[in-house]
C-alpha cells in the first residue's frame, strides 16, 4: 500500500478551508470564484503557498460543492 501523496494531503487542508468559507459565507451561496477571492482577501495560505482557483474548482467539483447560479 502506498502512502498518501503530497497533493492529496494538501487537498485535504485546502478542502477544509473551502468548506469553512462555503458554509459560512452567505449560507453556501459562494461559488469557486468567490471562495478564491475570499481566501485571497484573508490571506489564507496552505503550507505557505497560495491556492490556485483551478484547484478550488477541482476540489469543489469532486466533493459536490456548488454555488448558487442567478437567473438572468
Amino acid at each position: 500500500m502506498r502512502p498518501p501523496s503530497a497533493r492529496s494531503g494538501r487537498d485535504e487542508q485546502v478542502l477544509a478551508e473551502i468548506v469553512r468559507v462555503h458554509t459560512a459565507a452567505q449560507g453556501g451561496l459562494y461559488a469557486a470564484r468567490n471562495i478564491y477571492h475570499q481566501l485571497c482577501r484573508v490571506h489564507v495560505l496552505v503550507e505557505g503557498t497560495p491556492v490556485a482557483r483551478c484547484t478550488i474548482e477541482r476540489l469543489m467539483r469532486k466533493h459536490g460543492l456548488v454555488g448558487v447560479r442567478r437567473r438572468r
